[in-house]
């Protein structure tokens, strides 16, 4: 199932730029790899036997959901993982650094901030060995 063409658009930029970076870049990357929605999908669909275009319309129509709350000025908890939350940023006085004699105001906008639960917390924090 093609979810979306940036998706593809994505993908071949990030396929290029890894045949160009050092073998110790690459190392670095698998390091700290990054899971898509697509990964989502596919891992999902293999453990549970579904058909990935089943899953990913439950994946995407969960983050519709999860969007859809958001947008309408509400958090959205997911218990054990953590919380999406609406705050709003105060307007502020800003600086560019090209030209720092010339102050801009930076108006008041809302922000949408993630706050990890406990058990993700703890589940991260074996990665350091802080725990």
């Amino acid at each position: 199932m093609r979810l979306c063409f940036f998706e593809d658009l994505c993908y071949i930029i990030l396929n290029s730029r890894q045949k160009r970076e050092s073998k110790k870049e690459q190392q670095r990357r698998k390091e700290f790899a990054e899971m898509t929605k697509r990964d989502l999908v596919v891992r999902i669909a293999g453990e549970t036997g579904l058909i990935q275009s089943t899953v990913g319309g439950i994946v995407q129509k969960t983050l519709d959901y999860i969007a859809d709350e958001l947008a309408a000025g509400r958090n959205v908890e997911l218990r054990n993982f953590g919380v999406f939350e609406i705050r709003r940023r105060k307007s502020s006085k800003g600086r560019n650094p090209k030209a720092p004699q010339i102050m801009i105001d930076i108006p008041e906008r809302t922000v949408v901030k993630f706050r990890a639960g406990k058990e993700l917390k703890d589940r991260v924090s074996r990665l350091s060995g802080e725990r």
